[in-house]
């Protein structure tokens, strides 16, 4: 039985062109980035002594999964939605995206904003008739944008291991076409991981990070939330840090 939801909105042509949940393209570009900072860089790598006040920007890119019941549903009688469902259950494993600027307080500990780009893409049914099937959005995506706090273990050292926790909020979309999508009410968020940085260069690091999130929800205008459990979702990203230092 499907469910009513929101209705649909439609990009521009210059607006975002959908990104293909491959976990194995983002997740292997960044890595090729990142070797590449170890063997194309001349030089013995150094211990890093990060001084205060330091900046610092990096990327990553990974794969991860999402669990989830929760339901959306759109409350008119709109014939052109009426049979469409909004349903986290219906999604489970894409790439993850992400930007990240930091600002050291001293060797322990750091400050910084993150900008998240996760794609989670349809599950695979079976035996479900290709008109029932296009109810479903072939895609989720989650965008958070998040302050975060970073402990650092042992600044000293080449790989360095850290603990971070961050607070913000994000907005899920379904994209159901290559113009067409349902945006979700912008809700809380909250992130906690762990990650190692290792030292290439006095100012370069490879950066790997498990990272676990949880996405609150809310409703937004007719887009009403039917409760169900909230998004949760775990990722593993590896990347690069790059370090403004003197």
């Amino acid at each position: 039985m499907t469910r009513p939801v929101a209705r649909s909105h439609r990009l521009s042509r210059g607006g975002w062109r959908k990104v293909r949940s491959v976990g194995g393209t983002v997740f292997g570009t960044v890595l090729g980035i990142a070797l590449g900072l170890v063997f194309l860089t001349p030089g013995p790598a150094c211990a890093n002594e990060q001084r205060r006040n330091t900046w610092s920007f990096g990327v990553q890119g990974g794969y991860g999964a999402l669990n989830g019941t929760g339901v959306f549903e759109w409350e008119d009688n709109d014939p052109e939605v009426a049979n469409r469902t909004h349903s986290y259950e219906n999604y489970r494993y894409g790439a993850a995206l992400g930007f990240r600027i930091r600002r050291s307080l001293d060797q322990t500990h750091a400050v910084g904003i993150s900008f998240e780009d996760l794609r989670y893409d349809r599950k695979t049914f079976k035996d479900v008739k290709p008109e029932e099937l296009a109810l479903i959005a072939k895609q989720l995506q989650a965008t958070t944008y998040l302050i975060n706090y970073y402990l650092y273990l042992n600044r000293r050292a080449r790989a360095t291991p850290y603990v971070l926790l961050g607070g913000g909020f994000h907005r899920d979309t379904f994209r159901f076409g290559k113009h067409d999508y349902v945006p979700t009410a912008i809700g809380p968020c909250a992130n906690l991981g762990m990650g190692v940085e290792y030292f290439v260069r006095p100012a370069w690091s490879l950066d790997a990070t498990l990272r676990g999130a949880w996405f609150g929800q809310r409703d937004g205008g007719q887009l009403q939330w039917k409760g169900g459990g909230s998004p949760m979702a775990v990722s593993v990203q590896l990347g690069f840090q790059y370090y403004l230092i003197k």
